[in-house]
């Protein structure tokens, strides 16, 4: 058994923003002829809290296991630029990074990973059927698998309609806590966000919100087939999303689009199987 606190601060993280955005109440440019100026910055900054557990037994007797659970909290004033989802990497006020600070976008409160993996005890070097027919049938058999699971991860409502200057991201205002049905039709409550005129920064935040969490089970099961000495074969059949599991993707959260409120893509794949053969020699 083992327990863990992992700390991690971050800071001169890169940041984007449209250097002349234009001001929220007069509407001027602050250089007023030049068009969208596209600037990095180096003031993101991120903070990361985890409390690690784990239980372990290795591999003795044909049996061997892993879990571990980790309760974390990550934090930053950053989107990710090359993540799709969660939040824009522009933000809605370019003269307030803080405005943009909250859960990261890769943010994963409660998650669980397990593995196993099973000798079947039967056959050669085992004391059950270890010199009949029926131990070399089923003896040589491993059984291995891993689950994982987590809660969803967070994501940002906006509004694209909202126009607060070319690359910045327009918010609406949160007038309720957003909490709804969880489903794939209505995964959260819509009415809890007004559309803005645009040019006004909303109030609702980001990554205020979180999508579906998920559980995976992935399993294998291999045979060995001893021809001589370090000679064999080896026939594995693995299986992905052993249940078929649902696994959803973030809900579309652009309060302008139709499909506002709705999940509309996957997080992961539905069951998928695949079958090896090794020769090993």
């Amino acid at each position: 058994m083992s327990a863990d606190y992992v700390g991690t601060q971050g800071h001169d993280i890169w940041t984007l923003r449209n250097l002349n955005q234009p001001n929220p109440v007069t509407k001027l440019l602050p250089y007023p002829t030049l068009g969208p100026i596209e600037y990095a910055d180096q003031d993101g900054s991120s903070l990361y809290h985890g409390l690690e557990l784990a239980l372990e037994r290795r591999f003795a007797h044909s049996f061997g296991f892993r879990v571990a659970y980790t309760l974390s909290k990550a934090t930053d004033n950053s989107g990710e630029h090359l993540f799709t989802g969660g939040s824009p990497s522009f933000d809605q006020d370019a003269t307030s990074r803080d405005s943009w600070q909250g859960p990261a976008d890769q943010d994963t409160r409660h998650r669980v990973a397990a593995n196993w993996i099973l000798d079947i005890p039967v056959g050669a070097g085992h004391t059950m059927w270890a010199d009949n027919v029926a131990g070399r049938i089923f003896g040589g058999f491993t059984f291995s698998g891993i689950v994982t699971g987590r809660t969803g991860r967070p994501f940002t409502v906006t509004q694209s309609g909202n126009n607060v200057g070319q690359l910045m991201t327009g918010l609406p205002n949160k007038v309720g806590d957003g909490e709804g049905a969880k489903t794939v039709d209505s995964w959260f409550d819509k009415t809890a966000f007004v559309a803005v005129p645009s040019g006004t920064f909303g109030n609702s935040g980001r990554n205020i919100l979180r999508g579906p969490g998920l559980v995976n089970v992935d399993t294998a099961l291999q045979r060995r087939f001893t021809i001589s000495g370090q000679t064999a074969v080896e026939l594995r059949w693995e299986v992905f999303n052993l249940f078929n599991s649902d696994e959803f993707g973030l809900p579309d959260s652009n309060i302008s689009a139709g499909t506002f409120g709705t999940i509309q893509r996957l997080a992961g794949d539905p069951r998928v199987m695949q079958f090896a053969l090794r020769f090993i020699f």
